[in-house]
């Protein structure tokens, strides 16, 4: 299960919205959960710059042609989705409200199904 956050350096609200996430990462990290980054339209020597004055707990990945995000139809920065064990995208949120940790929760605490078990 995972949580893929789509940010930019020069966004705001992305920032504020970082430390929650990291606490997210703490605290869920091993009842299965991955936060993930994923850099939305910036160059690489950017991202790099401001990782390194803010660094973060989980992986980073960027999408600098803006190919990930136009095929998931997610353009408003910042947006976290929520991915099930599945794959499939379980909540869109702009931001880690109490629904969506709701939801994350109710996913963590879903039994894995028998594929789940094999394939992990």
């Amino acid at each position: 299960m995972a949580v893929i956050d789509l940010w930019a350096t020069w966004c705001t609200a992305c920032e504020r919205e970082r430390p929650k996430l990291v606490r997210l990462d703490a605290a869920y990290r091993a009842q299965g959960l991955r936060v993930i980054g994923l850099n939305v339209g910036e160059a690489s020597s950017a991202v790099s710059v401001y990782l390194s004055a803010h660094p973060a707990p989980y992986p980073v990945y960027l999408d600098p042609e803006f190919r990930v995000v136009d095929a998931l139809g997610d353009h408003q920065l910042p947006t976290l989705l929520i991915v099930d064990r599945e794959g499939h995208i379980a909540r869109r949120s702009p931001s880690l409200d109490a629904p969506t940790l709701s939801r994350i929760k109710e996913l963590l605490a879903a039994p894995p199904r028998a594929r789940d078990i094999i394939t992990n």
